[in-house]
């Protein structure tokens, strides 16, 4: 029944799109996006962790907190903690890393299902993330503020969604390089984007089945991983339109105080 209503969050954001047309092209620089793209060290991405329902890869989540992972609200089909797990420290999704037991689901109070206004979720987990005891897992820094974000910066996405090719999951961690896309340009096929959110990909680059809840990235002058985007929406159209993500900065606040709340 989860992995339907699921598939039915992701059928209901694909509108409107059989009559629009909208060609983004970035030049090729060998990474053909997690849609059949880079395979990455988890040494890549050390923030990065997987969301398993039961024994089941079900999206992607970015630790941001030693006891909190943030993920896409839509992706929590289940209010049982029980069968929630999340993995860290590997990127490979049946060999090493650390599962560690969900304790909370704090999703954001005015998320509806199947809505995509205000798609961010925070998990608590029953034990703190060992960083002491694994070189490869860090917490990624939250934006200082909603500085602006440019159409054609490049960020990055990872995750261990489907491939493209056949439908065939990943059981390896890859990357993508995808371009930002102006959010005027976005609603001409996301009709139902807002400012809380982030456009970002091409026909070549993008997050697709599998990969929501992942972080967007971007990289300051210092060289610092900045997390400015969770995987929401179209997923299903992984290799046609722009991705769209929840945009991180208009959350802080929310982030915050939930963690704050919740310690």
């Amino acid at each position: 029944m989860a992995r339907l209503l699921l598939a039915l969050f992701v059928v209901l954001n694909v509108t409107l799109k059989s009559t629009l047309t909208l060609v983004l092209e970035t030049p090729r620089n060998g990474n053909v996006g997690i849609s059949g793209g880079d395979i990455i060290p988890i040494e890549a991405a050390p923030y990065m962790a997987a969301l398993f329902l039961e024994n089941e890869q079900w999206c992607g989540a970015t630790v941001i907190d030693d006891q909190f992972v943030l993920t896409a609200a839509h992706c929590l089909m289940s209010n049982n903690t029980e069968e929630w797990k999340i993995l860290v420290g590997s990127d490979q999704l049946n060999t090493e890393g650390v599962f560690i037991d969900v304790e909370k689901i704090l999703c954001h109070e005015k998320y509806v299902f199947p809505e995509v206004n205000h798609d961010i979720c925070l998990l608590k987990l029953k034990e703190n993330i060992p960083f002491e005891c694994f070189w490869n897992i860090e917490k990624i820094a939250l934006p200082e503020n909603n500085r602006p974000i440019y159409e054609g910066e490049l960020a990055s996405v990872t995750g261990w969604g489907e491939t493209g090719l056949a439908c065939q999951v990943s059981h390896e961690l890859r990357k993508a390089l995808v371009p930002i896309v102006a959010n005027e340009c976005c609603r001409r096929v996301h009709p139902n984007v807002t400012d809380d959110m982030i456009c970002a990909g091409d026909k070549h680059h993008n997050f697709c089945l599998g990969d929501a809840g992942g972080p967007l990235v971007i990289r300051n002058r210092r060289n610092t991983a900045i997390l400015i985007g969770v995987a929401s929406q179209d997923a299903a159209s992984c290799r046609t339109y722009p991705g769209v993500y929840t945009r991180v900065a208009s959350y802080l606040s929310w982030i915050q105080n939930t963690i704050q709340s919740n310690k």
